[in-house]
């Protein structure tokens, strides 16, 4: 058997991971990318190395493998985060592992025997579907004192005749009574299994208690919350010295304890211009824990999203002149551009993309604004178009999530802490739009838009 491993030749795991693969009696081969796996390969290994491994787990689904895919992990902490995101999304890759990578030859190498044995009684148990094809059957091994009544087991039938008839994975969740008596919950995960022709001969059938699903998803909703109670707490202590340092640094700037020299007041407005940066972070993050925390309520009422636009462009005039920018915004007049919109929120998300458009354009650029009407559905596009340094295909998929900042290289000298986008996406969503981005490529420009109807949905 070979394990296909997707790992940098220079990463120093390399070694130890062919070293235990070759005591467990294993060979492996190198793979530059996920696409290069072969389609027929039993078994595949994700390195520690790979950033984004739950992505690698999402394109090798998509091409129908059904390899079992292993996770090497460095750290118990690595281990745990990469657990819970595949408990969370169950569908995510049907067959995995995650293996610590131990001190020890000896120790990786029977882990690895472990995930070889696995595999090979998966190979068996295809090999003898195969030979019952034209005949719909699943087995599974109950567990020792596990009993369900008479309408769970209907239930679990019933999951198993969809997963069948749809050929698509399907899971649930049944009560049991174990032979103390308890009842307890049974997650139970159905994988059609296909022939070559993709035809579906048979279902593998999955049961585990949930006892420990229950118990990490219950420790990420309590880290969470324990997150979002310290997000707050600090943001809240700091805007409180904050507001001190913005209004005594005001009344310096106004003369109000006498005249400044001009090398004075330069280093009095660079502190003023550190503390609206620090204010608007802190913002940012009593934004994001607020929205966390699903507290965010709607008050709509009719928004006119051209007036709206042009009036955030002429607060935001200064700023682009500071930086020489062409900025324009272009409302066809015989447009009705009213929606039923909360006001403050859509402001919000009008002035993280155009904020986002000044900061990212160089000086002597350009960033227009345009408001028109959207046929999917009937409502009122608002896009955000510039000149700026442009964003590569995979950023774009990225750009919304929380605390993406893209390429640190180009993004990092901007500041910011990559919240804004991700705030204002949740807010459209909460009206009933969309919202999207686009770009030519890096130093093309960009444009970022949002959709909303005519009557919101939330």
């Amino acid at each position: 058997m070979r394990l296909w491993l997707l790992e940098p030749r220079s990463s120093a795991y390399v070694a130890r991971i062919e070293a235990a693969s070759a005591e467990a009696g294993l060979s492996v081969a190198s793979l530059a990318t996920i696409e290069a796996a072969p389609h027929n390969a039993a078994l595949i290994g994700v390195g520690p190395s790979i950033s984004d491994p739950l992505g690698v787990a999402r394109e090798l689904r998509g091409t129908g493998s059904e390899a079992m895919l292993v996770f090497f992990t460095a750290s118990s902490g690595a281990r745990d985060a990469l657990r819970a995101e595949l408990l969370r999304d169950p569908f995510l890759y049907p067959r995995f592992e995650i293996v610590d990578l131990p001190n020890t030859t000896h120790q990786l190498a029977s882990q690895m025997d472990k995930v070889i044995s696995q595999v090979e009684h998966r190979q068996h148990l295809r090999r003898s579907s195969r030979r019952g094809r034209g005949r719909t059957r699943a087995s599974a091994a109950a567990a020792s004192g596990v009993v369900l009544d008479a309408k769970h087991q209907a239930e679990l039938l019933n999951l198993i005749r969809e997963g069948l008839a749809s050929g698509e994975p399907r899971e649930g969740q049944l009560p049991y009574t174990n032979a103390s008596g308890q009842t307890l919950e049974l997650t139970v995960s159905v994988e059609p299994v296909h022939d070559e022709a993709g035809n579906t001969v048979g279902a593998s059938l999955v049961v585990r208690p949930d006892s420990e699903y229950q118990r990490i998803q219950e420790a990420l909703r309590e880290a969470n919350r324990q997150k979002g109670e310290f997000l707050a707490i600090m943001s809240h202590e700091l805007r409180t010295p904050l507001t001190s340092i913005l209004g005594y640094t005001d009344m310096l700037l106004r003369g109000l304890a006498g005249p400044l020299t001009p090398l004075s007041n330069k280093y009095v407005s660079n502190v003023r211009a550190a503390g609206d940066r620090l204010l608007d972070l802190v913002n940012g993050l009593l934004d994001y824990t607020r929205l966390e925390a699903g507290v965010e309520r709607l008050e709509l009422k009719p928004v006119d999203l051209g007036h709206l636009a042009t009036q955030i462009v002429h607060l935001c005039r200064s700023a682009a002149q500071t930086k020489e920018l062409d900025l324009h915004v272009d409302v066809r007049e015989d447009f009705d551009a009213s929606v039923e919109a909360d006001e403050e929120r859509i402001s919000h998300v009008v002035r993280s993309m155009l904020g986002n458009a000044l900061k990212f354009t160089p000086a002597g650029g350009w960033v227009r604004i345009h408001v028109e009407p959207d046929q999917q559905p009937q409502g009122v596009r608002v896009s955000v178009t510039d000149s700026g340094i442009g964003m590569r295909p995979d950023q774009i998929g990225r750009v919304w999530e929380r605390f993406y900042q893209g390429d640190a290289s180009l993004t990092r000298p901007y500041g910011g802490m990559g919240l804004g986008l991700s705030i204002a996406r949740h807010l459209v969503s909460l009206h009933g739009g969309r919202v999207g981005a686009e770009s030519g490529g890096p130093g093309r420009g960009s444009t970022f838009w949002f959709s909303l109807p005519r009557h919101a949905t939330s």
